[in-house]
């Protein structure tokens, strides 16, 4: 299935494992404290990668240099503490955190892309300009269609 798309290759996994895992994918450390699979967490981070180049956000091909080095981390948690399900921080610490469903995987690449390409400066609603850019749809198709890492 090369539809003109990097491959996802899996460096190291320990899928399907009961405990916490890490998962290098496309260049990215995925760490998973739920002891989902490598596998599931490739397909979705595909599914987005796909997304994300069909809406133009990120080019073909530059998926990773455009997020190198980033860090994701889905936690064992079902919120983080305000009933969000995912955060990007940037700053001293960037990273992306996602709960145990990882289904804002896609949402807070978005925001990861935008703030390292200085499009949105910091201090800014970075949600203002979503719905006029189709990124509220676009995120909507891809939580509809992620697998659920970890219930």
């Amino acid at each position: 299935m090369n539809s003109g798309f990097a491959m996802v290759f899996i460096l190291l996994a320990a899928c399907g494992s009961a405990g916490p895992s890490d998962c290098f994918i496309n260049g990215l450390e995925i760490h998973m404290e739920t002891g989902a699979s490598c596998e599931d967490a490739a397909d979705n981070l595909e599914f987005a990668q796909r997304l994300l180049a069909k809406a133009g956000i990120v080019r073909p091909g530059t998926f990773e240099t455009v997020y190198a080095g980033l860090r994701v981390e889905v936690l064992d948690l079902s919120t983080l503490g305000d009933s969000a399900i995912g955060r990007y921080t940037w700053g001293e610490v960037e990273g992306i955190k996602l709960t145990r469903s990882g289904r804002a995987l896609f949402h807070e690449l978005i925001h990861a892309k935008e703030r390292r390409a200085h499009e949105i400066p910091p201090g800014v609603d970075s949600h203002a300009h979503w719905e006029a850019a189709g990124y509220v749809a676009l995120d909507e198709f891809y939580r509809g269609g992620a697998k659920t890492l970890h219930e």
